[in-house]
């Protein structure tokens, strides 16, 4: 967030009746993920717009925001080894990210 290009987006988490012998769990973020990702394609918030995921319900995503009137450049990225998110109709370049890309993402605070 130091970073004023950076937004981060937060989900209220639910909790299960089993709590916590059952894990919370954060619900809506991949509607959120996608609706963020049109409007920032549609508002041309950028040349290019990335799509980090593999949850195949985002590839609707994908489609809308192609079909945008001079939509940015829209990729995916993924981790290598792993299938890329694609749909039968947008096919994006897909940037694999390797374990070297995963060691540099890590977080080493405790929250």
């Amino acid at each position: 967030m130091r970073d004023r290009r950076v937004q981060v987006a937060v989900r209220q988490l639910k909790y299960p009746p089993a709590w916590p012998g059952e894990p919370a769990r954060e619900k809506g973020v991949d509607v959120m993920l996608a609706a963020n990702f049109i409007k920032d394609a549609a508002l041309r918030m950028a040349d290019v717009v990335i799509l980090a995921s593999r949850d195949t319900d985002l590839a609707a995503a994908l489609e809308v925001a192609s079909d945008l009137p001079n939509p940015p450049i829209i990729e995916v990225c993924n981790w290598a080894g792993s299938g890329r998110l694609a749909s039968t109709r947008v096919k994006p370049w897909c940037t694999m990210l390797d374990e070297h890309a995963y060691l540099q993402s890590l977080d080493p605070r405790q929250y």
